[in-house]
């Protein structure tokens, strides 16, 4: 019996948004795991993008972030990332709250 999280499939891309051609697929279960167990030079980034954030550095953040992948977890797009391209929907809901004065609230409440 397939795993859910094994069948789940879609698309990573280079972290520049103007790059909008998707580099491959990754199934649900690898980015759970690369995510839960990232590589030391992405914890490095991850630990000088959260430390840019405190300092309220949005300049270096964003530059350190485009060091890393961008996911399009909830559609699969054909050729190019936009919404005229979106091919198919993933049975993933993916809820943005970065930004937001009462994230860690509704973080909990979700």
């Amino acid at each position: 019996m397939t795993n859910f999280i094994d069948t789940i499939t879609f698309q990573y891309y280079e972290a520049d948004i103007k790059k909008i051609r998707p580099k491959g697929d990754i199934t649900l279960r690898q980015f759970i795991n690369a995510t839960m167990s990232p590589k030391e030079s992405l914890k490095e980034t991850f630990s000088k993008i959260e430390q840019a954030s405190l300092a309220g550095n949005k300049e270096l953040k964003a530059e350190l972030k485009k060091g890393l992948f961008a996911v399009t977890p909830c559609v699969k797009v054909r050729g190019v990332r936009n919404y005229e391209s979106i091919e198919s929907f993933n049975n993933i809901l993916v809820i943005e709250y970065d930004g937001i004065d009462f994230s860690e609230e509704m973080r909990d409440y979700i």
